[in-house]
């Protein structure tokens, strides 16, 4: 294995556990934003990321590319969790600022923005990494976070790992024409990859 490649692993894993903790540190604001804050449970955080880091640039750092594949494959694993409510209180529900619920919407929240997370790595690896190594170290380090993560849960382990393996899986096998649709949508046309 090359330099790179371990290069590569190093950011993409500890990206994707930074991604996986982040969104619960609305509990220090649970005051104001609430536990589990649209803000912080959603792609908003890694988007910015992505747009300032990324996008706006004329040639983005391939480091940096990296750690924003991580952060969206961490959350994705987050949110999937979120999924399935552990106990069933408000706690549990997608909060607005001001610590307002979103009440039965809370699901579909989480559902459509693991979604976007999965597909936002997915893109920026296929875009960024070409060649067939780095996408199967990709689902390799997908697979073995969820794992490692499961064992942490004291509730729905089984259903939260085979939820996030295969909304991972399909997020990576599905159709090229969308991935192009969403590759052109997302601004990536005048990129050249590493």
């Amino acid at each position: 294995m090359r330099k790179i490649d371990f290069i590569f692993i190093g950011i993409l894993f500890n990206a994707s556990i930074i991604g996986l903790i982040f969104p619960d540190i609305d509990y220090l604001f649970q005051n104001f934003i609430g536990h589990r804050s649209i803000l912080t449970h959603s792609i908003l955080v890694p988007y910015l990321f992505y747009y300032y880091y990324v996008k706006k640039k004329h040639k983005p750092n391939s480091k940096t590319v990296t750690l924003i594949i991580g952060l969206f494959l961490g959350l994705a694993l987050h949110l999937t969790a979120d999924i399935y409510p552990k106990n069933g209180s408000e706690n549990e529900l997608i909060k607005l600022p001001g610590n307002i619920s979103i009440g039965d919407f809370s699901v579909l929240w989480i559902f459509l923005n693991t979604l976007a997370s999965l597909y936002f790595s997915k893109i920026l690896l296929n875009k960024y990494y070409k060649k067939k190594h780095y996408k199967i170290l990709y689902l390799t380090i997908g697979l073995i976070l969820a794992c490692i993560y499961v064992l942490t849960e004291f509730y729905n382990k089984v259903l939260i790992l085979f939820t996030f393996i295969i909304l991972l899986l399909m997020a990576y096998f599905y159709g090229k024409k969308t991935d192009q649709k969403l590759t052109k949508f997302l601004g990536f046309k005048n990129f050249k990859h590493f």
